[in-house]
């Protein structure tokens, strides 16, 4: 199960980067396309944070029950919060952004 999985995510990472990039090119010629990339990116976050806990819970006779459950929770953890706090902003968020990379910008000046 986890080899499987671990080859399903590495075609989903590869699939994942050949969006970016080709959002990126279109981007700079002012097209907006692949609007759910961020949403695959997430997915493959996950997933690999899954397969993580799955190879980990496998070893669990060897490091001990506890401990396997402590590191699978962080990974768990850790990728939730991940999902949570990636992906695209808000266009308020960016224009505050930019307004204050401006201010600061004409103050380096």
């Amino acid at each position: 199960l986890h080899a499987t999985m671990g080859w399903c995510i590495v075609a989903l990472m590869m699939l994942q980067g050949s969006q970016g990039w080709s959002k990126y090119l279109r981007m700079k010629i002012g097209k907006i396309s692949y609007s759910r990339h961020s949403q695959l990116g997430k997915a493959v976050l996950l997933l690999s944070s899954g397969n993580i806990v799955i190879i980990l819970w496998s070893f669990r006779t060897q490091v001990g029950n506890l401990q396997a459950l402590i590191v699978s929770s962080a990974v768990v953890f850790a990728s939730i919060l991940a999902c949570m706090i990636s992906g695209p902003r808000p266009a308020l968020a960016r224009a505050h952004e930019d307004a204050v990379g401006s201010y600061f910008e004409a103050l380096l000046k």
